[in-house]
Formats: C-alpha cells, sequence, structure tokens
C-alpha cells in the first residue's frame, strides 16, 4: 500500500516517511506490473479503442499493439467485422507521453499507439 498527495508530489510507503518525490510509485508499478506479454518479433496483432480525426492526416486510429511491432510504411489489414480484411498502408504513427503524442517510426508490443493512414486501400481474403 502507498500513501501520495499528488497536489504536493510525494508519495510514501509508510504514513510519515521521509519521501520527497513520487519515486516509491514509480518503483511499485515497475515491479508489480508484469511486462508486456507480446513477442515485438512476433506477428502484428493490434486493437483499436478509439478513433479520432484530424483536418491535415484524416482518421486517427488508437489503441494498443499487443504482438509484434507497428512500422511506419508498412502494409497491414484491418478485420472488419462483417470478418473481411482491408489492406492500407500506415503513413504516421505516434506514441503517447503524457496527453502528448510523440511521432514514432515504429511502437513495439504493449506501447499504446495513434496510427494515421487507416483508410482502406483495397480488401484481402481473409
Amino acid at each position: 500500500m502507498l500513501y501520495t498527495n499528488a497536489k504536493l508530489g510525494v508519495a510514501h510507503r509508510k504514513p510519515g516517511d521521509d519521501s520527497k518525490n513520487l519515486e516509491p510509485l514509480f518503483e511499485t508499478i515497475v515491479s508489480a506490473i508484469p511486462a508486456p506479454k507480446g513477442d515485438p518479433a512476433g506477428v502484428l496483432q493490434a486493437q483499436v479503442m478509439n478513433l479520432d480525426y484530424s483536418d491535415f492526416l484524416g482518421r486517427i486510429a488508437i489503441g494498443r499493439v499487443f504482438n509484434g511491432t507497428l512500422r511506419r510504411g508498412t502494409e497491414v489489414g484491418i478485420a472488419k467485422r462483417s470478418g473481411a480484411i482491408e489492406l492500407t498502408r500506415i503513413t504516421k504513427l505516434f506514441t503517447f507521453r503524457g496527453l502528448e503524442r510523440d511521432e514514432a517510426e515504429e511502437v513495439p508490443c504493449g506501447d499504446l499507439v495513434a496510427v494515421a493512414g487507416v483508410e482502406a486501400s483495397r480488401s484481402a481474403r481473409a
């Protein structure tokens, strides 16, 4: 159990210990939360959880990479509810730092990602 005060920016393992920052919180997160189970060299699997739109980039899919590595410029298949697979090329990738988006060349498994270039280019058989 940790005791935190976000306003003061401190976390304590015991009430009143000498912590002066959030280091105990970050240490606990790293030690308690397991690393992603996916294989960065494996077959790409990502799940879209939300959609966004940019006047410049168009539709943006936001989700998590569960397996493999998503790379800018590669062609991927988007599975539709009907079972159809639509092929598209990834034009931009973004990772998240807080609420900000940072452009990336590739995103490994376990990371959250925002993907531009999700307009279907052609259909493929499932």
